[in-house]
């Protein structure tokens, strides 16, 4: 049988300061100049060419292992990850539309949110994108994106891992940001972010909608939650 599955390579980091590098990720080089970019280029394939070969390796293991065993229809691609970083929500976000503002021939399938210790005290926010290239030819790409309703009633389900049963089901608290380009569509998310320092990110949504007059759309939905006490910066 034939399995199909996306496998991301480890991300590549987008932040502000161009010396953050996390352990399992690529430089955030972010050098000035066609030089600069030159020489950075062979570090950076290398570095993207053994993490690919590894996740790949990785993947097609489990899937030999796998077998013939499920009905399901699972493979292997290389999609890449982006990881933007910030010290706040709203310019994490906003890091990913600039990158995207840089990038015509990308396309986003999906979005991963995490909040983390920054090691001195704080958080850090990472916002990772699932991308693929379009193929200059066939306008096709690898990867899959989901296609959303227009206009969603949503509802979320929460189910914790560690207990059997333990699963709640609550009206969704978020806001809903559509941009007729992938960079628009963060752009407006990293502008409510502004407005709303209080509330925490819980997870970001990536989908493509149909806009008015038939045009092809991408919808941002940022779910949010009230701090707990804890400090969200």
């Amino acid at each position: 049988m034939t399995h199909t599955q996306a496998t991301p390579t480890g991300p590549a980091s987008v932040g502000d300061d161009p010396q953050q590098q996390t352990p399992g990720t690529l430089p955030a080089a972010r050098p000035e100049g066609e030089d600069a970019v030159g020489a950075a280029r062979p570090a950076l394939l290398a570095t993207v060419g053994r993490e690919l070969v590894q996740t790949i390796g990785a993947a097609t293991q489990a899937l030999t292992r796998l077998g013939d065993d499920v009905d399901q229809d699972i493979g292997v691609s290389a999609l890449t990850a982006i990881g933007c970083v910030g010290t706040t929500p709203a310019e994490t976000v906003r890091a990913a539309a600039r990158f995207l503002r840089q990038a015509s021939a990308i396309e986003v399938h999906g979005l991963l949110w995490a909040r983390t210790p920054d090691g001195i005290g704080g958080w850090e926010h990472r916002l990772t994108m699932l991308i693929s290239s379009v193929d200059p030819d066939l306008g096709e790409t690898p990867g899959a994106t989901h296609h959303a309703d227009a206009r969603p009633s949503r509802t979320v389900v929460y189910v914790d891992a560690l207990a059997e049963h333990d699963v709640t089901v609550t009206a969704a608290e978020g806001t809903d940001h559509v941009g007729y380009t992938p960079a628009d569509a963060l752009d407006a998310a990293a502008l409510t972010l502004d407005a709303v320092p209080a509330l925490a990110v819980d997870g970001l949504l990536w989908a493509q909608v149909a806009g008015r007059r038939g045009l092809a759309g991408y919808r941002i939905t940022v779910l949010l939650s009230r701090a707990s006490g804890e400090a969200q910066r």
